[in-house]
């Protein structure tokens, strides 16, 4: 941070529990899925499937909410020194990877229980949570990282 620390303080600590709270959030959601797939007696009844497909969407939400507030504390940095390219291309690689892989073992563990359709809608879930990252997070993100200077790049 710059000089203005004090302003910016208050600001990255809010942000940062967010960030804590999202991550809290999805991790519980995650394992309620995994323990009501383990648990339930036959998790292909339509209720059971609802449920599971509620959670699954409610995954999604928690973990763009994480990745947006993430990214509010890119926009909190306002002097940084760049970062080695080669660093930058690896981070920028591996984070996109993450991101765009993160609902594969929710899929994963549909098949696993023979779940068809509920893989097929945590599939069409995860593609909108993709198309989410990268309309309202990455494409900004990228845009303004351009136009300002005071961006770590």
């Amino acid at each position: 941070m710059s000089g203005n620390e004090e302003k910016y303080s208050a600001y990255v600590q809010y942000v940062s529990n967010l960030s804590q709270n999202w991550a809290l959030f999805s991790g519980f959601t995650f394992t309620a899925i995994t323990v009501l797939l383990t648990l339930l007696p036959d998790p292909s009844q339509i209720f059971a499937q609802g449920t599971l497909f509620s959670l699954t969407a409610l995954l999604f939400v928690f973990l763009f909410l994480l990745l947006f507030e993430n990214t509010m504390l890119t926009y909190c940095v306002i002097a940084a020194p760049s970062l080695p390219k080669v660093t930058k291309i690896v981070g920028d690689l591996l984070l996109k990877v993450v991101w765009y892989v993160i609902g594969i073992p929710i899929v994963l563990m549909y098949l696993l229980w023979n779940l068809f359709s509920l893989a097929i809608a945590a599939i069409v879930l995860n593609a909108i949570f993709i198309i989410l990252v990268h309309v309202a997070i990455d494409k900004p993100l990228e845009k303004d990282s351009t136009k300002k200077e005071w961006i770590r790049k």
